[in-house]
């Protein structure tokens, strides 16, 4: 019934997600029809307009992005008409386009002397551009000087040098933070408080960190790469891990205050189309953490018993490092995930919003704790998100969970930190201790308020 967890590059990607972002759909009024069928628009007034390309755009929408005082006037008549609401834990609510943009779309072969009279006639500044290969277009984002009226405004919808023009609008991502309900299960918030994990060294030994991802900027305290190969762009399996543990932007991480030592021990492989890492680099990965004075060690990966990393790790938690592992993803059959199973490691097993366990985890006698590691959001590839589901996510809760610790507790001996979090877990399953989810959910709070 002891600690510790498995898990190998463990982590199953499934949902792509971020921030709120801004792209522009390109809808709106023809220069060829629009000379065509303009008279029909004028009678329209305000009402839709076609394009070359098959779209229609809302012409309110295009007069409302360019005329401040109506804007203002909208959001006046919606605040009055609209029942007072709790936005203290809600977000800020995303208006539907950017006010005093626009999107100037013409053919990719316009010279630029005539994109540059077109925006001077209805006094436009250009912001950004681009040619969109895909539509052979020039996107031409532009900024409204003094706010157009209705009536030079459905001039630029139809004026012949354009093919049409429409608003900035603005599109939200649905994940992020919504998507972490760990946050709130393990209580972060309240714990921040308490510890941020300030000053305390993590060793990660993975697939390699993208230290330039948002989240991770200022994290990245070294890193080293046991591999000598080439990086795939594939391996985002580290970065994910490292966002969970100490991201400082864009997720909330568990310990944004601590710092990452990044050993790049896996690298995928041609011949199995996955990550892999062996003895070797292991031990490289290890030795060169603890030397650089990491005080805990996530390793979010499986393999077999190996006498010489056993001992390596013994030796690791001998000289006060907590070593933390994931407890696989092979399933309720699968034999013993190594170092998971060791006596001087932690082995953490996943569950998911409801505290159910993960479906691919591991069983056994060693299972040691239970944390959230069941569609899980974290950094993915350069600067994007996903959520991802595995042991190894749950592993790295942990290990963000002693950081927070050891800063506020420098005095506890690994196995201390241990005992600690196995007294305070919150049980599940059968009564105590059982071979599904060891002692129970990790509880932070509980942790630090024990006597």
């Amino acid at each position: 019934m002891k600690n510790r967890l498995a898990a190998g590059p463990n982590s199953t990607s499934t949902v792509s997600a971020t921030a709120a972002f801004v792209f522009a759909l390109f809808l709106a009024t023809g220069s060829a029809q629009a000379q065509q069928t303009g008279s029909d628009r004028n009678d329209n007034n305000g009402g839709d307009s076609g394009s070359n390309f098959g779209f229609r755009i809302n012409l309110n929408d295009l007069i409302n992005s360019v005329d401040r005082n109506k804007n203002r006037n909208r959001t006046r008549k919606r605040r009055r008409n609209t029942p007072a609401r709790n936005t203290q834990n809600s977000p800020s609510t995303v208006p539907q386009f950017a006010t005093r943009e626009l999107l100037i779309i013409v053919d990719s072969n316009t010279d630029d002397a005539t994109v540059d009279a077109l925006l001077q006639d209805y006094g436009l500044t250009r912001i950004a551009e681009s040619v969109i290969a895909l539509i052979g277009q020039r996107i031409i984002r532009s900024r409204v000087g003094p706010p157009l009226s209705p009536q030079r405004t459905l001039q630029l919808s139809i004026d012949p040098r354009i093919t049409f023009a429409q608003p900035n609008y603005l599109y939200t991502l649905s994940a992020r933070k919504a998507a972490q309900y760990a946050v709130a299960k393990l209580g972060l918030e309240d714990v921040h408080s308490l510890s941020r994990g300030d000053g305390i060294i993590v060793g990660i030994l993975d697939t390699g960190v993208n230290r330039a991802h948002p989240s991770l900027k200022g994290v990245v305290q070294d890193q080293e790469d046991f591999t000598g190969r080439k990086r795939n762009a594939r391996e985002s399996h580290g970065t994910a891990v490292a966002s969970v543990i100490a991201a400082r932007d864009g997720m909330i991480g568990v310990a944004p205050g601590a710092k990452v030592l990044s050993a790049r021990v896996f690298a995928r492989s041609k011949k199995y189309r996955q990550s892999l890492g062996h003895t070797f680099n292991l031990l490289r990965g290890v030795d060169w953490a603890v030397a650089g004075g990491a005080q805990v060690i996530n390793m979010s990966f499986a393999g077999p018993a190996d006498p010489i990393f056993q001992t390596m790790l013994k030796s690791a938690s001998d000289a006060g490092v907590v070593v933390v592992a994931a407890a696989g993803n092979h399933g309720a059959k699968g034999p013993p995930a190594y170092p998971g199973a060791y006596d001087s490691v932690i082995a953490v097993t996943a569950t998911d919003a409801r505290d159910r366990l993960y479906k691919h985890a591991n069983r056994g006698e060693y299972i040691s704790l239970s944390a959230p590691g069941v569609n899980i959001l974290a950094a993915h590839r350069s600067r994007s998100y996903e959520t991802s589901s595995g042991t190894s996510m749950a592993a790295a809760y942990v290990t963000g969970a002693v950081a927070l610790l050891r800063q506020s507790m420098p005095w506890l001996h690994p196995e201390d930190v241990v005992n600690r979090f196995t007294r305070t877990a919150v049980d599940l399953g059968q009564d105590g201790w059982d071979p599904l989810f060891g002692h129970g959910l990790l509880d932070i709070r509980r942790a630090f308020n024990e006597p």
